[in-house]
């Protein structure tokens, strides 16, 4: 005759045991086939489709929690909500029509609540034939480049259909100043010859971009056929935080910066200047330890939140040298 215990520790493993064996009822997500769909050469004027059949290869079921697209371009069509051991989906991901031109790869990814193989990343390749075809006979991705410096590009724009045309271009300048000439053909695909020269005058991020929209059938609307050059120079000063942030409250407080200025010779605090709206501002400068920057201490008499909140903003000018950084000054945002 079994005891009290022996009968509790059988029920205990008999539950032990079936749990286990539920545990490995599971679904189990895999790709039944390659997890690269190429699109090859198509119009970026037509939407393409990629198909991947996913399969349960587990003995339980499977959901499928979602499909996550990576980019803009792409729409999720359709996938299987649940999947019976063994049995098979399709999922559906669209890269649609004008939005994308050129070679792509793009991503996307299926997820379920399998207890391995959750997540499968499935790739989409191709290249988006655009309707005009562009190219440049010099290098339009410049780099680093000096104050003045000067390029010339001349760039051919060949349609790719007939009946296609150009509107008038926009200029979109960052740090630039562009000049350009256009010179067309008669013939069935047109051809537009651009000529393009952009002087570099600021700092950061620089570019100048041509973009002209594209005249086809009413209704559309293609990607513009956008000409562009871009480069970089470094700002000469720069201070962090490039914003200061003052208290809702009147009374007396302190802010800190770091302005780091591209000299050639070791920096001096004496070189520093400012300009401010603020009155009884004290700023007090000394050379951080790698010699390069300037650590500023700032004290904000009480006067100023109520100055700053009857004018929304102010700012403070740091010269030295020949160059200067403005640094707006404005009011905590309230809670």
């Amino acid at each position: 005759m079994f005891s009290a215990r022996r009968v509790a520790l059988f029920c205990f493993l008999q539950g032990v045991l079936t749990g286990h064996g539920a545990a490995e009822k599971q679904g189990r997500m895999e790709l039944a086939g390659t997890n690269v769909v190429a699109f090859g050469t198509y119009p970026n004027t037509e939407e393409r489709t990629a198909h991947v059949q996913i399969k349960n290869a587990g003995e339980g079921p499977l959901q499928v929690v979602r499909v996550v697209a990576t980019c803009k371009c792409m729409r999720v069509d359709a996938y299987p909500r649940v999947l019976a051991p063994g049995e098979t989906g399709e999922v559906a991901v669209a890269i649609l029509k004008n939005e994308v031109a050129g070679a792509f790869d793009r991503v996307f990814f299926i997820e379920s609540d399998g207890r391995s193989s959750r997540s499968v990343k499935v790739r989409i390749t191709g290249y988006a034939q655009p309707l005009f075809r562009v190219t440049c006979d010099a290098i339009t991705s410049l780099g680093p480049v000096a104050a003045g410096h000067v390029w010339t590009g001349h760039y051919t724009v060949a349609a790719t259909e007939a009946g296609l045309l150009l509107g008038a271009p926009s200029v979109q300048n960052r740090g630039t100043r562009c000049d350009y000439t256009i010179c067309t053909n008669q013939q069935e695909k047109i051809v537009y010859e651009v000529t393009q020269a952009v002087t570099f005058e600021g700092d950061g991020p620089l570019e100048s971009a041509l973009v002209f929209p594209v005249l086809r059938k009413a209704g559309e609307s293609p990607l513009p056929v956008r000409l562009a050059v871009e480069a970089f120079r470094k700002r000469p000063i720069n201070v962090v935080p490039d914003r200061i942030q003052i208290p809702q409250a009147s009374v007396p407080f302190k802010r800190r910066l770091l302005l780091t200025v591209d000299a050639q010779t070791p920096l001096e605090p004496s070189k520093l200047s400012w300009k401010t709206e603020l009155e009884g501002v004290e700023i007090l400068p000394q050379v951080a330890r790698n010699g390069k920057s300037l650590l500023l201490l700032l004290t904000f008499p009480a006067a100023s939140p109520s100055a700053v909140s009857r004018t929304g903003r102010a700012s403070i000018v740091f010269h030295y040298g020949d160059w200067s950084v403005g640094v707006p000054v404005q009011p905590e945002p309230r809670n």
